[in-house]
Order: structure tokens, then C-alpha cells, then sequence
């Protein structure tokens, strides 16, 4: 049996449906309901200085204009054997009060309701247009560099390997990565920073962003459909599809509330009379009035509406949220377990210092031959020192060692770089160690020195961590770097408790331990943090504009990089389920104090329609608050 669906109900798959589709058709649908309440009102007054007989006739054409959609609903329920919605509340009511002579309060329900369906469509399609404001920064077409010169294609025929061509002040079409050109990209849309960087040949960019000061030549690496930015709109439509607690216990409560509703009704309509307690019309009357105050839609409408526009909030901040759940998830956080690399730290290693026993040339240049096959950050940063090209003729072997190192035979030497682990297990003695990331060095048997590595922390991540103690929070570290490492950066942005030289298996059973003390965030920024992410009660991808893996894994996506976007998260999604629970306790609240005064005869179902109207606008307008709320 269906509960009560008013006009603004979610449907079982919570798409988000207005009764009178106006959802469906945008304005389109505002602008006929707003042309039915013109007629309707015209029709209602025209009565009111009508004589008797063309008084009754015109009220029920009012009523028919602008409740017929209500009737057919209600009869298509009836035959569906689904007939205990707001269709069929709303049809009771005003049939009934024709029938006791009522005809002017019968239109009325029809009119205030519509009048209510008005003012809540336009505010909800309003945020709509808002959240989905971001879809019109997509270009439509792109300008492509073929054998025969310039040509412009639309974007959805855009193939993988084409040479795309963008000017100063454009906006990106595709993920590529530029082949000539340099320029600072404005990357605001996916990620709320306002702040430009600069990206030059070789760099990654991404759709969406803008070339704001120079042209560029970009080598394609994704369809038009499968770019990043168009994986992040799939998954903010996609936002409603799991239901938060709160939504959860509204749709059982209507499923329950709706019966209980029409059984009182008609214990008030029946019981009263036939004990001598005034007369059956009465009664009645007051049952009708009853039923049209009944209906939740403030609580229906109001309640996946915050959450809605909670989500919009967040993504105009870079943040995405997947849907109502993770945003009321977040606002339980107790702990936030945080990866290093890439989360706390800037996640691109930097060559801090070479250490060596004899020639640092030799060293810079063994290293770099024997880790040319490698594209990890590490061996990119000893390639760049090095600064010459490979002349790959004097390599005759190169054997990697997994989470090691790297073995080579160089000119005819065995070369040996990697970690200390690696040069134990060889029995390599190794004479000076750093007290910090380094690989080490070592040549026919002999280690030549170390190279030392260092990681930049993000500037906000420092405050970031401060914040969340502020906020109550306990933040954990769980890297998979040296202790010494992981223990120097936890010092500098104030963590003490740490882990460190985890495998991603492994972060994942921590947070599992820790969630038994309560509700746990990971941040994480790549594809071996899933586990992790997919164990955490929310898992918040950090700069998921690189992390395709990071993205299907985590419950938040935080679009930039800085950690600081991770308190800002906890404390909307607080104030949104504030405003949510809010509505919950003004619904229920006023809906049963008007439903008690109404019951015994206080009021009428005038009084009944304004408060069932008055009720939903007001609750509407106290959840799109949720859409500014404004948070540092």
C-alpha cells in the first residue's frame, strides 16, 4: 500500500518527481500550473458574484481546472489498488465538502494546494538549475588540427589521439595532455580553487577548465563522454540514489501514516454522531478538514529537498558528495584517518640531497640508467637531475624488485638501487643511512651513497588538522612510507598518532578496528587507497580530478587538493542534517497540533488549508537554506 505521495514525492528509485511533472518539463510545467491557477482564480471569483445555480457550476469548473490532475492520479491509484496517497486525501476532501454544500471551500482546497505546488516547484527547480548549472561550461564544439588544417567538430565526436586546439580564454573540451603551448588553467569548475596554475608541454589537463592566457595544442586521452568532468556530472545526477537515514524513516512513516490518517477520519466523522455528540454534517466537515490538514507534504517534500540542496552546496565548493547517506554519514565523523602522499603532502617527491662515497656524477648517472624504465615519481626526479638522454645500448639487463628497488647491469656492472631492505637482503653494507626517504646506491657490491627525497606538505594541511581537533575530531595517520618519514610530516602538521609501512590491505584492517570506537573518514588520493576508502564509514578521494579508481571507491570526492576542504565537508553536512531534522520536528510538530485543533472543531478547513500550505512553503524555504549555507 502506498503511502502518502505528495506532488513533490520521491519515487521508489528517488528520482526526484513532482506531481505535476513539472520536474520533468522545467519551466515548461511552471508556466501550466501557473496559467491553471489565472483560470482558476478568475472562475472562484466569478462565482462568488454568481446567483446559486451558476455559482455551484462555476466552483466546479474551478475545481475541475485545477484539480483534475489530482482526480485522474486518484483514479488511476484506485484501479491500481494504490489509493491512499495525497490523490486520493485531496479528491475526499473537496468531493465531500460539494456534497455537504461546501462548494467555495472545495475549489478552495484545490486552489491552495496548486498555490503551494507554485511556490515549492519554482523554489526546487530553482536549485535544480543551480546544481546543474554546471553541465553549461561544457563546450559544444572543438577545433581540431588535422593533416588538411583546422577543422571544428562537436565534441562528442572527438576521438582518442586527436590533436585539439585551444585559444586564450577557452574553455578545455577534453582530457589530454598539451603537445605545444603553455598557459595558466583556471581549474575553478572542478575544483572550487579560484587560484590558476600553470601547465605546460607534457602536463595534464583536464575538460572543463580554461586556458586563460595562452594557446594550446592538446593530444587527446579520453572520448568526450568519458572525461573526467563528465564523470563527475554523471555521479552529481546520480546524487539522490541512496537515501540518508532521515529520508529513510520518511518513507516508511508515510507508508504507515497515510492508513492511520483516513482510519482517524473516519472515527471522527462516524463515532461523535452516534453518540449523541452533534449532528452527522458536522462531523463530517470536520473529518474533510481533518483529511486536507493530514497530508506530510512538508515532510515528504522538505526533508530530501535539504539533502538535495545540501549536495549543491557542496559541489559550488569543490566538494562532491554522492547522495543523501554519505552527506549524513559525514556528519558523524568521529575520527579522520589520513594517507600521507598526495593527502597531507604534495605527493611529488623531490631530490633533497646526494650523498656520496665517491663520485656523485657516477651515482646520479647509474641510478638514472637503471632506473629508466620506470615512470614512479621517484625515478622521474632521479631522471631529471641526471638532465641527459639514455643511451640505452649500454644497458644489458634491468630487473625490478617489487616495493624494493631496481636491479641493472650497467657497462658490465651490476648496479643495485632501492631501499634498505633490498640492500639487506643482498648483503650490501650500507655505511651512512639519512633519517628520511632515500634510495641507495650501490655498484659491483659496493654502495656508492644515497640519494635523499623530500615531500612538500600543503600549505593548508597544518590548519587543516588543527580545525579538527578544534572540531572534536581525532586524526590518525595510515601511510604506507617509512616510519621516519611518516613520523617527520606527522610532527610538522601536529599528528601523534600514527601508522606507518602499511600495505593497502592493511589500512583497511585499521579502520575497521578504529570504526568499532565510532565513525570513521579516510582521505585518500589514489587506486591503493580503495580498500581503505571502501572500509571507512566515508571515504573522501583527495584531488579526484587524477583518481578514476579513488572516485568509484569513495563515498566524497574532494575536487582539489588541499586538506582543509575536509573539515569544511564535516561542518556542512552538520548544519545540513540540522536543517533537515529542523523540518522533521516542524512537520510532525505543527502537523499534529493543527490536526488535533481541527479534529475537535477549533478550526475549519479554511484554517486547515492555510496550515497545510503555510507548512510546506515555509519548511521548502527552510531547506533550500541548506543550498547557502556558508562554512570556512
Amino acid at each position: 500500500m502506498s503511502g502518502c505521495g505528495c506532488g513533490h514525492c520521491h519515487s521508489d528509485n528517488n528520482e526526484h518527481k513532482h506531481g505535476n511533472c513539472s520536474c520533468e518539463h522545467g519551466n515548461n510545467g511552471i508556466n501550466i500550473l501557473a496559467i491553471k491557477l489565472v483560470v482558476g482564480v478568475l472562475t472562484v471569483v466569478a462565482g462568488l458574484f454568481a446567483r446559486e445555480r451558476l455559482r455551484t457550476v462555476l466552483f466546479a469548473v474551478s475545481y475541475l481546472v485545477l484539480g483534475y490532475d489530482v482526480l485522474i492520479r486518484a483514479v488511476k491509484n484506485l484501479l491500481k489498488r494504490k489509493p491512499l496517497d495525497e490523490n486520493f486525501l485531496m479528491t475526499v476532501a473537496a468531493v465531500g465538502a460539494f456534497v455537504l454544500g461546501e462548494q467555495l471551500e472545495a475549489s478552495a482546497v484545490m486552489l491552495f494546494y496548486q498555490i503551494g505546488e507554485l511556490l515549492t516547484e519554482n523554489a526546487v527547480d530553482k536549485t535544480r538549475s543551480s546544481i546543474s548549472a554546471l553541465a553549461d561550461v561544457r563546450p559544444d564544439t572543438a577545433r581540431i588540427l588535422t593533416e588538411d588544417g583546422e577543422r571544428i567538430i562537436d565534441c562528442h565526436s572527438i576521438e582518442v589521439g586527436m590533436n585539439v586546439l585551444v585559444g586564450a580564454g577557452e574553455r578545455i573540451p577534453i582530457d589530454g595532455v598539451i603537445k605545444k603551448g603553455a598557459a595558466m588553467i583556471d581549474t575553478s569548475s572542478l575544483t572550487g580553487e579560484h587560484l590558476p596554475r600553470y601547465a605546460e608541454v607534457g602536463d595534464r589537463v583536464l575538460a572543463g577548465t580554461i586556458s586563460t592566457d595562452g594557446s594550446l595544442e592538446i593530444e587527446t586521452e579520453k572520448e568526450f563522454g568519458e572525461t573526467m568532468f563528465s564523470r563527475i556530472l554523471y555521479l552529481a545526477e546520480e546524487a539522490n540514489e541512496k537515501k540518508s537515514g532521515a529520508e529513510r524513516f520518511i518513507t516508511s512513516f508515510a507508508k504507515v501514516y497515510t492508513p492511520i490518517v483516513v482510519i482517524l477520519a473516519l472515527i471522527v466523522a462516524v463515532l461523535p454522531p452516534l453518540f449523541g455528540i452533534g449532528s452527522f454534517s458536522v462531523w463530517v466537515y470536520r473529518a474533510l478538514s481533518f483529511l486536507v490538514v493530514s497530508c506530510p507534504c512538508a515532510l515528504v517534500v522538505s526533508v530530501p529537498l535539504t539533502f538535495f540542496a545540501g549536495i549543491g552546496a557542496a559541489s559550488g565548493k569543490g566538494i562532491l558528495i554522492k547522495n543523501g547517506l554519505a552527506m549524513e554519514k559525514l556528519s558523524k565523523t568521529k575520527t579522520v584517518a589520513l594517507d600521507k602522499t598526495g593527502t597531507i603532502t604534495v605527493g611529488i617527491p623531490k631530490l633533497t640531497e646526494i650523498r656520496v662515497n665517491g663520485s656523485k656524477a657516477e651515482l646520479i648517472e647509474l641510478a638514472a640508467y637503471a632506473e629508466s624504465d620506470s615512470n614512479h615519481p621517484i625515478a622521474q626526479a632521479i631522471k631529471e637531475a641526471y638532465g641527459k638522454n639514455i643511451d640505452r645500448s649500454r644497458i644489458a639487463d634491468i630487473t625490478e624488485v617489487p616495493a624494493r628497488g631496481v636491479e641493472a647491469v650497467i657497462d658490465g656492472r651490476s648496479v643495485v638501487v632501492g631501499s634498505e631492505k633490498l640492500f639487506a637482503e643482498r648483503g650490501i653494507e650500507i655505511k651512512e643511512y639519512r633519517n628520511g626517504s632515500a634510495i641507495y646506491v650501490a655498484a659491483d657490491e659496493k654502495c656508492l651513497g644515497y640519494i635523499g627525497f623530500g615531500d612538500t606538505v600543503k600549505p593548508t594541511s597544518t590548519s587543516a588538522v588543527k580545525e579538527l581537533k578544534e572540531m572534536g575530531i581525532s586524526v590518525v595517520m595510515l601511510s604506507g612510507d617509512n616510519r621516519k618519514s611518516a613520523y617527520a610530516v606527522a610532527e610538522e602538521v601536529g599528528i601523534t598518532d600514527i601508522y606507518a609501512e602499511l600495505m593497502p590491505h592493511e589500512k583497511a584492517e585499521y579502520i575497521d578496528q578504529m570504526k568499532k570506537n565510532g565513525d570513521i573518514l579516510f582521505a585518500g588520493d589514489g587506486i591503493n587507497d580503495s580498500p581503505a576508502l571502501a572500509s571507512a564509514t566515508v571515504g573522501a578521494a583527495m584531488g579526484g580530478i587524477g583518481s578514476d579508481a579513488a572516485i568509484e571507491a569513495a563515498d566524497v570526492v574532494i575536487m582539489g587538493d588541499e586538506l582543509m576542504h575536509i573539515p569544511m565537508a564535516i561542518k556542512l553536512s552538520e548544519r545540513v542534517v540540522a536543517v533537515a531534522k529542523q523540518n522533521i520536528v516542524l512537520s510532525v510538530g505543527i502537523k499534529l497540533a493543527v490536526m488535533l485543533i481541527t479534529a475537535f472543531g477549533a478550526g475549519g478547513m479554511w484554517p486547515a488549508i492555510f496550515a497545510d500550505v503555510g507548512l510546506c512553503v515555509i519548511t521548502v524555504a527552510n531547506a533550500l537554506r541548506a543550498y547557502y549555507i556558508r562554512v570556512k
